[in-house]
């Protein structure tokens, strides 16, 4: 049985401008090596880019198969997509009817000047 409508929640941020050594870096060549996102009381959720998209385990090696997950609370360290662009954008999806609350989304990387 299901009740209510299939949604996509899908958080994109602003094009990421992270400081340059010899000045404003937009514009300039962008790498995001690594990923935290901050969550609350979250499950099953990706993270990517516009073009591919990747899921964060939740589920941890040592759990029991026949139990529920627990809802996350805390930083989920991920490696981003490897890649270099002008305009970097992270994405952040929700696809499954479990909770999501994204606290913040810091992104570690280079720019190239």
């Amino acid at each position: 049985i299901y009740i209510g409508y299939k949604y996509k929640g899908r958080i994109v941020t602003s094009p990421i401008e992270q400081g340059g050594q010899t000045g404003v870096p937009m514009g300039r060549i962008k790498r995001v090596n690594e990923l935290v996102i901050r969550l609350v009381n979250t499950l099953g959720i990706k993270y990517g880019n516009k073009e591919e998209m990747f899921e964060i385990p939740f589920r941890q090696s040592h759990a029991q198969v026949n139990k529920s997950v627990e809802y996350f609370t805390g930083d989920k360290v991920m490696t981003f997509p490897p890649g270099y662009a002008r305009k970097y954008q992270v994405v952040v999806e929700q696809d499954l009817p479990y909770p999501c609350h994204v606290v913040a989304i810091i992104p570690q990387g280079v720019t190239y000047d």
